[in-house]
């Protein structure tokens, strides 16, 4: 199972997946890295990776502390629930929608499931503009730019609290009115 982004580290497996792979960054707020978890001979397979099917990621002992860190946080520290999430993103995309040239709304699974994500549709300037727009103060706000030659940007919820999504906001404000 590639749960890359998934908040929870026991569901998969207590559905019985044989291995689940999760992303440091995305799923516990770790630095950039991975966690594998699963069957002994599940995770051998993954192994190979790095014996010729393909390259594995390789992270430095820094990385490796700070994944433990973030393990270690996750399992002491009671997270965020999904739905304290969304009762923080509705108002951050009904915000958005104030602010001439923008159309916010929430991102969703393949089944239809709101996630913690605000996809925004940019008229002008482009997406690409408001993109480098948000990266030229301090702090920079960075995005997720999959979607910049569509004219979408995505704001990812997860790490960010209410006072730094008051931020994103005001910063869309900002470079909308300005023009660019």
């Amino acid at each position: 199972m590639d749960a890359a982004a998934e908040e929870d580290l026991f569901t998969y497996a207590k559905q019985g997946a044989d291995l689940v792979i999760y992303s440091g960054a995305k799923a516990i707020d770790g630095p950039t890295s991975g966690l594998v978890v699963g069957k002994k001979d599940a995770i051998s397979w993954v192994r190979m990776q790095s014996k010729g099917i393909g390259r594995a990621m390789k992270i430095g002992k820094e990385n490796i502390i700070g994944l433990t860190g973030a393990i270690e946080r996750y399992l002491n520290t009671p997270g965020e629930t999904g739905e304290n999430m969304q009762e923080r993103l509705h108002p951050f995309i009904e915000a958005l929608n104030q602010i001439d040239g923008l159309e916010a709304k929430i991102v969703q699974d393949a089944a239809g499931r709101d996630i913690y994500r605000a996809s925004v549709k940019v008229s002008k300037p482009s997406a690409k503009e408001v993109i480098a727009s948000l990266k030229t103060k301090s702090p920079a706000i960075y995005t997720r730019e999959y979607q910049a030659n569509n004219g979408i940007i995505e704001f990812d919820i997860r790490a960010v609290n209410a006072d730094e999504m008051k931020l994103i906001e005001n910063r869309l404000k900002e470079i909308m009115e300005s023009g660019k």
